[in-house]
This record gives structure tokens, sequence and C-alpha cells, in this order.
């Protein structure tokens, strides 16, 4: 239980911390392009433009995913639309539901981008900038100190944009977790049936070693997106500033 006990705090730290700098970017990023075009229809396509390999692999996760699944798929798209309750959908996949509801299914589909999003910022952060794979005891004073390193990776701009688009779209949005609320339920009763029957210290006790690799890698890519979207949050800002100026306009946000 103690070597999972780590990872599991290193996780709860930030994951939260992700999705809180993840609103922030998407806002102020789109603020700043509208600030700069003085288009709403221009902003929301540069917007789209610049997250594009991230909004991708989001939307490719969900159709690989149902595939795999055995859902039937539909349209893929990568057109930016704004709907009907304002809010911007930057693409999209259909898949049909059929006449039986299959709430677990749609969870894990959902859930695909998370997924994959993650193996695609640890496996960049692994084989590209050579972080290590794997932290037993996670440190974020290690990963600072690979920084002067990591930046002398060849195509690192490259690459820290492409980790900037991946780690801010794999997200899921709200029409994603949709059925979460049903296998949430069913992961707790499993759980509860698991501890009656007298059996959850003997799969806690199997399970740990493999639970902390798991919790190990999402922590290191968790805290490599934190790290690089904190260069980016900083970037923003002095351009918001200094365009701000030189345009004689500011952005209001609500």
């Amino acid at each position: 239980m103690e070597q999972l006990l780590t990872p599991i705090i290193w996780l709860a730290f930030t994951l939260p911390v992700l999705v809180l700098l993840e609103r922030w970017i998407h806002r102020r990023m789109h603020g700043l392009i509208y600030l700069l075009t003085a288009s709403q229809k221009a902003s929301i396509y540069i917007y789209a433009l610049i997250l594009l390999p991230g909004v991708f692999l989001h939307e490719l996760s969900h159709y690989v995913t149902a595939i795999m699944l055995g859902v039937r798929t539909g349209r893929f798209s990568l057109v930016p639309a704004v709907q009907p309750d304002g809010t911007l959908r930057l693409g999209f996949v259909e898949f049909y539901r059929g006449r039986i509801p299959m709430p677990i299914r749609e969870s894990l589909i959902g859930g695909a981008p998370f997924v994959y999003g993650s193996l695609a910022v640890w496996a960049i952060g692994r084989f590209v900038f050579n972080i290590p794979t794997l932290i037993q005891q996670p440190s974020i004073d290690l990963l600072i100190s690979e920084l002067f390193r990591v930046a002398k990776t060849p195509d690192f701009y490259f690459w820290l944009y492409l980790l900037f688009a991946i780690s801010n779209s794999m997200l899921p949005s709200p029409s994603d977790r949709q059925a979460w609320p049903f296998l949430l339920l069913t992961l707790v009763t499993a759980a509860v049936g698991v501890y009656l029957l007298g059996a959850g210290d003997f799969l806690l006790q199997e399970l740990a070693t493999p639970l902390s690799r798991i919790f190990g890698y999402l922590g290191v890519a968790f805290t490599l997106t934190i790290l690089v979207n904190g260069v980016f949050v900083v970037v923003i800002l002095l351009l918001e500033g200094i365009f701000g100026r030189l345009l004689n306009r500011r952005i209001i946000y609500h």
C-alpha cells in the first residue's frame, strides 16, 4: 500500500492543476487571437488550427476505440463550429448507440482521448526528451533539473508545440462524460462486492505494483504537461499585454 500512496498523492495534485490550466489556456488563447484579429470567425479557425494535432488525436481516439468495441461509426470531422449554447466544438466523431443502451462502452469511448493523450505525452517525454520512464519516488525537483538538458533536444520547439496541442485537447468534453456516472456506479458496486467477499486485501496486494507504475507514468505525463503549459501561460500573458497596448484593445473575460 505504501508504494501506491506517493503516486496517488502526486496524481491527485497534478490532475486538478492540469484541468484548471487547460481551461485557462483555452479561454485566454482564444481571447488573444480575437484581440489580434478583431474577428470572431477568424479567431475560431486560427484557434482550432493551433490545436489541430491534439484535436486530431482526440477524435481519432474516439474513432479507434469505438471500432475496437464493435460500435458502428459515422462521420469524422475536424471542422470547428459554434454550438447553439455558445460553446465551441473543435471536432466530432459520430457513432451509433443502437437500440440497447451501452453506457460502459460509451464511457470507454468518451474517456479514450484522456488515455491516448496521456500516453502520447508520456511517450514524447520518454522517447524524445528522455525523461525517466518511471519514478518510484516522484520528485518535481528531478523534472525541473532536466529542463536545461531537454531544451537541447533536436527540434525542441516542434515537440514543445506538439505537447502543448495534445495536452490541451486530451481532457474529455461534457458530451464525452455523459455516461461516466453509470461507469462510476458500476465500479463502486464491484469494489463493494469484492470487499464483502473478503478479497480486497488480496487484490490490493496483487495490483499494488502495476497500479503504482500506471500512476507513476500518469504523474510524469501530467507534471510534464503542467510545466509546458506554465511556459505558455507566461507567453500568452506577455503577448496579451504587449499587443493590447500596441493595438489599444482589451479583452474582457466574463
